[in-house]
Formats: structure tokens, C-alpha cells, sequence
């Protein structure tokens, strides 16, 4: 799955790599017991002085809606995605030169925003903080989805 989801953003289209990326989480989370996140892949990163954003996951979703308009100029309010769902909205492309990033850089920011799905879901903490602990986890992912790439956890002396 992680090779697809690396074929997938060679190709670019973010539907093909937010269905490339929902697989991989539905099968961490299916052997985890734990109900799958839905998941958004969006194209360029939003930035600002700060720098770019490179995910986001939001433990109850927000109600986004659109207004379409129909023949007689009537407004109707659509919602895109569930209200109070837990959902992992991801960006694949750059800020600035509008590259697709990296395929490690990409699951790797997938797994950080799983594991705060996780840390809900499936630990049941209250809050998800980027304490020792979930950089630890996250890297534990990483290091069990690719063996390969990942770097080896740093000894204790």
C-alpha cells in the first residue's frame, strides 16, 4: 500500500493519492480495531509568514458548506463533509513552486495526523500533544510501514 500511495503521487492527482492514502489508513486502523478516519487530500499547501501547512487533523469535523445556485437564482447550502466526524485533511504539493512534495515527506505527515486520530480513538487521551510520546509513535508507524526508509530509534545511554 505504501508503494501505491508513492505510484500515486508520482502521478500527481490528488483523488488518486487521497484514495491511495484512505486505503493505507483504513488498513492501519482495521488492525488497530479501531474505525477508520476519513480522509481529504487537497492540492497546494496554504502559507503564511509562519510557513506552510502541511496537514491538519480536526478530531470533530467543520461544516463546510457551498452555495449552489440553481435556474432560478436559488441559493442552496450544500455540507461537504459530516459535521462532528474526525477528519485528516492533507496538502501534496508545495506552497510556492507548487511541486508535489516528497513521498516520505507525505507519509510521513499522514502518520503524524493518524496519530492524533489515534491518540482519540484508540488511546483515549483527552488532548493529543506533540509530547516525546506521540513523536514516538508516530516514528514507530513510519519504522512499520516502510523498515527500509525509516531511521533507526536512538539508543538510550
Amino acid at each position: 500500500m505504501v508503494a501505491n500511495l508513492r505510484t500515486a503521487l508520482e502521478d500527481g492527482a490528488p483523488s488518486i493519492v487521497q484514495r491511495a492514502s484512505q486505503s493505507l489508513i483504513n488498513e492501519v486502523c482495521r488492525l488497530l480495531f479501531v474505525r477508520p478516519v476519513r480522509l481529504e487530500v487537497r492540492s497546494v499547501r496554504p502559507h503564511n509568514l509562519r510557513g506552510e501547512l502541511h496537514g491538519l487533523f480536526y478530531p470533530r469535523a467543520p461544516v463546510r458548506t457551498t452555495s449552489i445556485s440553481v435556474r432560478a437564482k436559488i441559493t442552496i447550502k450544500a455540507s461537504a463533509a459530516p459535521a462532528g466526524e474526525p477528519l485528516i485533511v492533507l496538502w501534496m504539493r508545495t506552497a510556492q513552486r507548487h511541486d508535489v512534495v516528497k513521498p516520505r515527506t507525505f507519509l510521513r505527515t499522514l502518520l503524524h495526523e493518524l496519530g492524533h486520530y489515534l491518540d482519540y480513538a484508540l488511546l483515549k487521551l483527552d488532548d493529543s500533544y506533540h509530547s516525546i510520546g506521540f513523536y514516538q509513535r508516530e516514528s514507530f508507524l513510519l519504522r512499520t510501514l516502510c523498515p527500509a526508509d525509516a531511521p533507526t530509534p536512538r539508543s538510550k545511554k
